[in-house]
């Protein structure tokens, strides 16, 4: 029986990220490698590279660490696109962000924050995560529904709640 490592520290997120980021946008080896080759390599570097006080990670919890920490950007980009596309006037990028982390929260598996701002900035513009939003942000779902007088709308919904969105209306003025 495997005993279960300590939990990661913010600078361990760090270096995860950034080697992260390094091997898989390597353009030499690229996409032509398998996903158990991938994660050795990135085992590999990153053994090379932490601190020699912090602990050994094998690659299978590197890969379960990096998922966690990319639900979570995915989350919080699409949040950030959400508020973004609604214009707020005058809203500057940290205030987009503030309103982003608020709309997160309403996510039950969020409700104490988002936890990953130590690593936030080298993330968000990934190519990984470039005009992505999560067809389950903030664990709802999305579909269009067809409206009376055949009005399209994005139909979102959650835990009860309904918010409408108009998309397109067909003969409709102004």
């Amino acid at each position: 029986m495997t005993s279960r490592s300590a939990g990661y520290s913010t600078n361990e997120d760090v270096l995860l990220c950034g080697v992260y980021l390094d091997v898989s946008q390597d353009p030499i080896v690229g996409k032509q490698q398998s996903s158990q080759r991938f994660w050795s390599r990135v085992a590999e570097a990153y053994e090379l590279a932490k601190n020699e006080c912090w602990e050994s990670r094998n690659p299978r919890s590197l890969q379960c660490r990096l998922q966690v920490i990319e639900k979570a950007i995915r989350k919080l980009n699409g949040c950030y696109r959400q508020v973004e596309n609604l214009h707020p006037s005058g809203a500057s990028e940290q205030d987009l962000l503030n309103q982003a982390k608020t709309l997160l929260m309403q996510d039950p598996s969020y409700k104490r924050g988002f936890k990953f701002d130590h690593v936030w900035n080298m993330m968000k513009d990934a190519e990984k995560f470039k005009d992505c939003i999560p067809n389950d942000a903030l664990g709802a779902s999305a579909s269009v529904v067809q409206q009376p007088g055949d009005r399209k709308h994005w139909k979102f919904w959650r835990s009860g709640h309904s918010f409408h969105q108009p998309v397109h209306r067909r003969g409709a003025s102004g």
